[in-house]
Parts: structure tokens; C-alpha cells; sequence
């Protein structure tokens, strides 16, 4: 008995002796690395990419939010088997998350996790017993900078993807790509970590740079709002394009969604260029046809239908006409057009002015607004059209069709994006001649018709008013609603922005365009104007710098000079000066339009001393 126990624990020992051996030998192979656990691994989060307007001013910002939960459940099973003090986590809670001890107690009567607390950007340091029973979890969210650009940038979801606006039209774009990474080094059974062994940065989503312009965003707010309020209108929209690139300079709606992409209105007169332009293009027109305007006119005398002017014109030749807005003049000319081109000739002309389909703006939600076919038209619906009803247009189509007239007869497709992603935008509609002479019947609009109002002192503006009664479905037209506009673009010589302004139905006797949208138009442009033309120079009398014509440098020094290149955005390099001293001449020649150009050269003389 006693020999078999002497050979048991011999044969225990020899066993105890041959691990601890193979453990040492273990250990002596993998050296101090047997002291390192694996890696541990912290997630850094990326961001969504950020929207800014032209001038790479930020729009929105993006946060990120650590929400803290306190698992009672277990905090209730290691407070029964006496792990921990409830009153040490609770005055944790309290010196944390600002959670009195009397109130988290009531809270601890919950049968599940309850959220204690959150934080910006940084973890909070959670200090044990706590962080034992400490859940966290980080939330992105997205904040817009500025309210007047809620309805063009748009909304993300709680996921961070875009549900409409330019989030939705750039989700893809915008979204983040990968997530980074922190890894730290690890030592033994207890989590302690060690040094960073690694970095994998995160990867962000790709920025989108706007072309709208924050400060004439905020003028054209100040204006629709203004004038919403002023004349009890239902809602106001508006937009500011660059003339020449077709680029979104602001575009707003009272309404808080974007409405001049995603609601359709009858324009009234505000139709009548195209009528005009149309017929010139085709050589059934000239600027010295007359017209007698009676007050009213009967298009067809098979027909019953008469259509009303605002007054009796009497005599006028075609520039009075269209500066008037007079409906005779306008349909006897419709009427001409029709029997000799057809009705496809006509319908055809709205579609090239991108009347009812997407003008393709980078923006959700866009609609095509409405030109019936011309299979469907009756006996009025052409010259119905010539004079803004029975068509229904969106506030972007509408300005990019003015602007045509403003582009020397060429449609620009609009575009929100600083820099334009499709190059296949234009294409020409009227002879150059052709808007030009409509140009100069909108310049007497302004100057002596229908939209004196509007008028600047010492800037050119061409335009045209709109007034449209509004169709009641099942009934006709209203005599009591309206929709009033007033659409053109300045300075009438080298456009450099397009504006269209439009008020829903606004309230009392005054509702013509000319009377209620002139004034907000003209409230606009000279803020611009207050913008965009400034002094350059605090050492001389001052010059104003007009961003669309070369100025006079008469009598200034070459350091002003300098500065007003600066201003025009001109690269120093093309100018050559000569002499020293003040200006005396210079080439090009002052009110030389901006894109015509090219070399400089200033002439200086001494400045002579009596």
C-alpha cells in the first residue's frame, strides 16, 4: 500500500515537473512578448462631406454625439453578490452626468438600460466601479449653419444619408467612405493598454462647393420676405443667376421648400419677349410695325371669345408694345405667326427655351411644368399661350429663358454647383440681332412702361412684368388671384445677373407685377449693385469699380491701379505701364465691357507742380 502511494506521487511530481518545464521553455522562447495580450482596437468615426457656398464659406457642420447608458440589471446583480457600493457609482453619477444620487435612485426602479448622459466630440472619463456598467454609443448628426439654406441644402436621416435637397441629390458623394482606426498595444489579463502601435486614418466624404452666394442669399431673403409681408401675398420666390454662366448666385422661397424648382405657375406677360423674339426670328416682325390697340380683341370671328387689355393703347409701334405689355399687340402678332409657321413651329419655341421639361439642375424634386402638345390644342390655345396662359412654368425655366435673351439669344442650362458638371449646356435660340432688339424693348419697359419701378438711377435694366390671373379648376380664371412677377437682368449692356421675382396671390387693389415684384427687384439689385461696385483706394478720390466694365484710371497712381485689377479679378501680368506719376491714358478704353479685355497699358506722366 504504502509503495503504490510512493509511486503515485512520484508519477503527480514527474507530471507538475514536465509542465512547469515545457512552461519555462515557453517562455524563455517568446521572451517579454509572453507579457503582451492582443491588440485592442478603437474605431474612429469619418464624416460626411462638407457643403460650402462659392466663396468656400461653410454651410453645415457635422457633429458627432457619445450617448452614455447605465446598465441596471447588472448593477443590480453586482450590488447582490457585494462587488460594489451603491453609493460610490451613484455619486459617480452624480459628479459626471450632474445626475443627483436621490434622483438615480428613483431611476434604478427601471428593468432595463436608461440613458444617464451624452457628449460632444470627446469620450468623458469614466473612472471604475462606474465604467463597469457603462455602455456607450456615438451618433452623427448634421447641423445647417445657415436657416435661409435649409431648402436647397436639405435634410439627413438618423443613419446621416440625405432625404432631399442637395443631401439627396449627393448622398453618394457626400457619404463617408471608411471608417479609421486606433490600435494600441495591450498588456496582460486586465486591459491595461499600452502605446499607439498604429493609425488608420478615416476616410471622409468628398466636399460639394455651391455657387450660391451667402450675401445675395441673404439680400434676396430680406427682399421676398419683405415684400410677402408688405402686400399679404400668400408666398414670394426668387432667384439670382450669373448671367453669363447660367451658375445660382441665391434662390429662395417663402414657402421653406424649394418651390421655384417644384411648383408651376402661369407667367402672364412675363411671356410675352418670347412672342416678340420669335416672330423677329423668323422675319414676321420688325420695330416699325404699328399697332391699334383698342382694349380688347376678338382673335377669331368664328368665335365668341374676346380677350380684355388692361386699357386702350391706341397707336403703337412694336417696341411700345412689348414695353406696355399690351395683350392686342401681342396676339395679332401670335396670330401672324400661327398661319404663317403653324402650330409646331410655335410649341416648338417654348422647348427650345426649355419650357416643359427638366431644365436638369442638380437638385431632387424637380418638375417639367406644362406645354401641351399641340394635338391637343384648340383654336385658342396659341395665342393663349403668347400672352402666359394655358402654360405652367417653374421659376428656374422661367429666368433661364430671360436669361437667353440676356446671353445674346444662347440658353444656358442652370446649375447650382460652383463648378458645372455637364458641359453639354447650350445651344442658341434667336439670332444675336433678335435679342438685342428685345433687350432694348425691355431697357423702355423699365425706362417709360409697365416697369418703371423697378428703375435704378444710372444702371441699365431690361425686363418685363408678369401678371397672371390664377385658374380656379372647374371654373376659369380668377378675378380676384393672382400671381404678380417681374423678371430682367443688369446692367442691361453686359449682364452680369438675371433676377426673377414672384409673389402667390398678393391681397388688395395693387397687384399688377410692375406694382408688387418691381419694387423687391429693385430693392435687390441695388444691394448688389452696394456689393459688387466699391472704392479701391482710401489715398485718392474715390472710383467706383463696376465688376462689368473697365474703369477710367484718370489721375491715379500705379498702386491704384493695381488695386482695381485686383478688384476686377484681372491677372497683374497683362498690364504694361509706362512713365511714372498719375494716369494720363490708357487702353482699353474706359467702359470697355469686362470680357472684351484682353492686354493692358496705362500711360503715367509726373504730376506737375505749380
Amino acid at each position: 500500500m504504502n509503495e503504490k502511494r510512493v509511486h503515485f506521487l512520484t508519477f503527480v511530481f514527474l507530471v507538475l515537473f514536465i509542465v512547469l518545464l515545457a512552461r519555462g521553455l515557453f517562455l524563455s522562447a517568446i521572451g517579454e512578448e509572453s507579457q503582451h495580450l492582443s491588440e485592442r482596437k478603437f474605431s474612429i468615426y469619418p464624416s460626411r462631406g462638407i457643403i460650402y457656398d462659392s466663396n468656400r464659406i461653410p454651410l453645415v457642420n457635422n457633429h458627432q454625439k457619445i450617448y452614455y447608458y447605465f446598465d441596471v440589471p447588472y448593477f443590480k446583480r453586482v450590488l447582490e453578490m457585494g462587488r460594489t457600493s451603491e453609493e460610490t457609482v451613484l455619486k459617480q453619477i452624480e459628479d459626471i452626468f450632474g445626475i443627483p444620487v436621490d434622483e438615480m435612485k428613483k431611476k434604478l426602479n427601471a428593468s432595463g438600460i436608461i440613458r444617464v448622459g451624452s457628449s460632444e466630440i470627446e469620450p468623458l472619463q469614466i473612472d471604475k466601479p462606474l465604467s463597469i456598467f457603462i455602455s456607450v454609443d456615438t451618433v452623427s448628426s448634421r447641423s445647417i449653419l445657415y436657416p435661409n439654406m435649409r431648402q436647397i441644402i436639405g435634410k439627413t436621416d438618423s443613419f446621416g444619408s440625405g432625404i432631399n435637397g442637395i443631401e439627396k441629390q449627393f448622398d453618394q458623394r457626400l457619404s463617408p467612405i471608411s471608417a479609421g482606426e486606433i490600435s494600441y498595444e495591450r498588456f496582460d489579463r486586465y486591459n491595461r493598454l499600452g502605446d499607439i502601435t498604429g493609425i488608420k486614418e478615416p476616410e471622409d466624404g468628398k466636399p460639394i462647393q455651391l455657387s450660391i452666394d451667402l450675401r445675395l442669399q441673404d439680400i434676396l431673403q430680406e427682399a421676398l420676405e419683405g415684400a410677402r409681408q408688405e402686400f399679404s401675398a400668400e408666398s414670394a420666390q426668387g432667384i439670382i443667376m450669373e448671367t453669363k454662366t447660367g451658375k445660382i448666385a441665391a434662390m429662395y422661397s417663402t414657402l421653406g421648400w424649394e418651390a421655384p424648382i417644384m411648383s408651376v405657375f402661369e407667367a402672364g406677360s412675363a411671356m410675352k419677349p418670347f412672342t416678340f423674339a420669335s416672330a423677329l426670328k423668323y422675319h414676321l416682325l420688325s420695330e416699325d410695325d404699328t399697332f391699334n390697340c383698342k382694349g380688347k380683341i376678338k382673335p377669331y370671328p368664328s368665335l365668341p371669345t374676346i380677350i380684355n387689355d388692361t386699357h386702350a393703347h391706341g397707336e403703337i409701334n412694336t417696341k411700345e408694345a412689348l414695353a406696355n405689355s399690351c395683350n392686342v399687340a401681342t396676339i395679332e402678332i401670335a396670330l401672324n405667326f400661327l398661319e404663317e409657321m403653324g402650330n409646331w413651329a410655335f410649341y416648338d419655341e417654348y422647348k427650345e427655351l426649355g419650357f416643359g421639361k427638366k431644365t436638369g439642375i442638380e437638385m431632387p424634386g424637380e418638375v417639367s411644368g406644362i406645354v401641351h402638345d399641340p394635338s391637343t390644342w384648340n383654336m385658342l390655345t396659341g395665342i393663349q399661350m403668347s400672352i402666359g396662359q394655358g402654360i405652367a412654368v417653374t421659376a428656374i425655366q422661367l429666368i433661364a429663358a430671360v436669361n437667353t435673351i440676356a446671353n445674346e439669344g444662347v440658353y444656358i442650362a442652370p446649375t447650382i454647383l460652383k463648378d458645372r458638371q455637364n458641359d453639354d449646356n447650350l445651344h442658341r435660340v434667336y439670332q444675336q440681332d433678335v435679342a438685342k432688339t428685345i433687350t432694348e424693348m425691355m431697357i423702355e419697359t423699365v425706362e417709360s412702361g409697365s416697369g418703371k419701378l423697378a428703375k435704378v438711377k444710372g444702371l441699365p435694366i431690361a425686363a418685363k412684368t408678369g401678371t397672371a390671373q390664377k385658374a380656379i379648376p372647374g371654373i376659369g380664371y380668377s378675378h380676384e388671384l393672382y400671381v404678380s412677377s417681374f423678371v430682367g437682368f443688369f446692367p442691361a449692356d453686359n449682364p452680369v445677373y438675371t433676377l426673377l421675382i414672384s409673389l402667390d396671390e398678393p391681397k388688395g387693389k395693387v397687384y399688377y407685377g410692375g406694382d408688387v415684384a418691381a419694387p423687391a427687384f429693385k430693392e435687390v439689385v441695388e444691394q448688389i449693385i452696394d456689393i459688387i461696385t466699391r472704392p479701391t483706394s482710401k489715398n485718392t478720390e474715390n472710383i467706383l469699380v463696376q465688376p462689368w466694365k473697365f474703369p477710367d484710371l484718370t489721375n491715379f497712381s500705379k498702386k491704384d491701379v493695381y488695386d482695381m485689377l485686383e478688384t476686377l479679378g484681372i491677372d497683374p501680368d497683362r498690364l504694361t505701364i509706362i512713365g511714372k506719376g498719375l494716369v494720363v491714358d490708357q487702353q482699353p478704353a474706359p467702359e470697355t465691357p469686362i470680357n472684351e479685355v484682353e492686354d493692358i497699358t496705362v500711360y503715367l506722366e509726373p504730376l506737375e507742380v505749380e
